[in-house]
């Protein structure tokens, strides 16, 4: 679909501008008009007649509908650029849960649901499927939790709206601070925490952007291993099979978002964790750049190897999150000064990128026959999208990085380093006697070294830190050639949730209880923005994802397609979790 009409210039007269729908899923709605703002360079120029795409362009959103479904879209609460969805009261109030987080924000600020009938709705639903997943834990009381809903309703009343999130239910990774709440960590008993006195920095915003707190998602011991599982809580089941992991460890964040306990999550992503868990349960995660989401306490310069970020079903739901999370802070000096608004204006053009799919790296990756059998049928999508597809068999290499044959060498002096620091410091506070296998591990590599030969020094980690830069630099070089680089999101299929991790995968032994998470090093080390989104199902009905790096700090990019994919695929609504249509 075209659409012709006129704009005015910086500095000039009216000029001719074309713009093109075809591809972007929306439509004219009859009787209305089109707006159109171009952003050019100072100085640029037009032509005449120009073609505009919707890239460069702000819509009124009043004029378009979605191609592929009826509700109009609306501009809403000073976000113009946001294509805001329109939604009606349902006659079931149960149904509140269903409705993506977007669509819930909508709801709740035009007065179509009161704050304290989405609370009741969520707490009903969670009281049904929760117990069958334990994914939200430390769970508020119903009377607090309605209390403050109906403050929030208050607010409105008064014309007053704290922000998009406003009288959302939401519930923080249980690594994270919330005042008032208990942090375990997946570690430290419920009978001697104290409640934490402060927010986290990025509970903070969401805070100030409406929602209550309705409790925490669950996680492993101090979040290592890709499977959510402790001592204080309990497992956390898949939210497609419950006798399955659910990954981790932001394992409880993916399952509450799956299952539709939580409109939107925070995660927290080292190996994997904001990856794997939505990739084993059919939703979309996001490890954003170091320093979108910035953090304070303890070291602020150098542990860069975990960041946070959001989980979601859509990708506008994901974008809002991650926009809610960014931006710069003082108490973060490494935190990313750059406009944030940007991140919310999706369009879904992918038409003509290019993407390198490193797979199994030539079979350097032990990884299992499904989990190859459905991305790689996930990887026509990119096509359908207009974008060309090259399998590569290795690792990118450089002077200073040797590709395939480096890659678990430099993680695992990275990760000892980092993690091992941080099970020090439990280990040193007395809490030895809690300490899992995987913590030890991590200690051990620290003190006594990757190799046993001893504990690493400050010359290991600096070689190691010239390998690993070495490795940025060869795919720096990639991204020349490629816009996105593209693997599993884990080497395996969901496994046994009564084991602790896959000792063997298709006959070769793991040395280590996170090698079948190997796969995910790779954005972590060159510290590079990765998306996950489904790839779809095996003939068991379990899910698995794909993950999308992008190049330095173009979270952008992999949002807009996480756009384009949830247009082609349809995956996180076409295939609901069982447990929701037997509530």
């Amino acid at each position: 679909m075209i659409v012709r009409g006129q704009d005015l210039i910086e500095g000039g007269a009216p000029r001719s501008v074309t713009v093109d729908l075809t591809h972007t899923g929306y439509r004219l709605n009859p009787g209305h008009s089109l707006r159109l703002h171009i952003s050019t360079p100072r100085g640029a120029g037009l032509s005449t007649p120009r073609r505009a795409v919707l890239a460069g362009a702000t819509l009124s959103a009043m004029a378009l509908t979605a191609g592929t479904s009826s509700p109009a879209r609306a501009a809403d609460s000073g976000d113009a650029e946001i294509l805001w969805p329109q939604v009606r009261r349902p006659k079931d109030l149960g149904r509140i849960p269903y409705w993506d987080a977007a669509e819930l924000s909508v709801a709740i600020r035009r007065r179509i649901v009161s704050c304290v009938e989405v609370m009741t709705a969520y707490l009903d639903h969670i009281d049904r499927i929760n117990p069958k997943v334990n994914a939200l834990v430390s769970l508020r009381p119903r009377t607090d939790l309605l209390k403050e809903a109906r403050a929030k309703d208050r607010l409105l009343d008064q014309g007053a709206c704290q922000g998009w999130m406003h009288g959302f239910p939401h519930a923080v990774k249980d690594l994270a601070d919330v005042e008032g709440m208990p942090t375990t960590y997946g570690l430290i008993p419920l009978s001697t925490v104290t409640p934490a006195t402060a927010d986290s920095l990025f509970v903070e915003r969401i805070r100030a952007a409406g929602a209550i707190f309705i409790g925490k998602t669950n996680t492993p011991e101090l979040g290592l291993g890709s499977h959510t599982y402790n001592n204080v809580f309990g497992t956390t089941y898949n939210a497609y099979d419950q006798s399955k992991a659910a990954g981790g460890s932001s394992g409880g964040a993916a399952v509450a978002v799956a299952l539709r306990m939580l409109p939107v999550a925070d995660g927290s992503d080292f190996m994997g964790s904001l990856r794997n868990p939505p990739g084993w349960n059919n939703v979309l995660g996001l490890r954003p750049s170091y320093g979108r989401v910035p953090s304070f306490g303890g070291d602020v310069f150098i542990d860069q190897g975990g960041v946070e970020g959001p989980i979601a079903r859509t990708a506008l739901d994901l974008a809002l999150l991650l926009r809610t999370m960014s931006g710069h802070d003082d108490r973060a000096p490494m935190s990313l000064t750059e406009d944030t608004a940007p991140l919310t204006d999706l369009m879904g053009r992918q038409h003509g990128k290019r993407v390198a799919w490193l797979g199994d790296l030539g079979g350097y990756l032990p990884m299992e026959r499904d989990v190859l059998d459905v991305t790689r049928t996930a990887l026509q999508h990119f096509s359908r999208l207009g974008m060309t597809v090259t399998t590569l068999d290795a690792l990118p290499t450089s002077a200073d990085f040797d590709g395939n044959a480096d890659l678990w060498p430099t993680w695992l002096t990275y990760r000892h380093w980092l993690s091992g620091m941080a099970v020090k410091t439990a280990y040193d506070f007395a809490l030895r006697g809690l300490l899992k296998p995987e913590a030890l591990y991590e200690y051990e590599g620290l003190t006594v070294g990757a190799d046993g030969n001893g504990p690493l020094t400050a010359v290991d980690v600096y070689a190691n830190s010239v390998k690993r830069s070495g490795m940025y630099r060869a795919f720096r070089d990639l991204f020349d050639t490629y816009d996105y680089v593209v693997l599993p999101t884990a080497q395996v299929m969901p496994f046994d949730a009564t084991a602790h991790w896959p000792r063997h995968i298709e006959g070769v032994e793991m040395s280590s209880y996170h090698r079948w998470m190997e796969v995910a090093t790779i954005g972590t080390l060159i510290g590079a923005p990765t998306l996950a989104v489904p790839a779809g199902f095996n003939e068991a009905g379990l899910p698995i994802g794909l993950q999308v790096i992008a190049g330095n700090r173009d979270d952008f990019s992999l949002l807009d397609l996480a756009q384009a994919w949830e247009r082609q695929t349809g995956f996180v609504h076409g295939t609901l979790p069982g447990l929701l249509s037997t509530t």
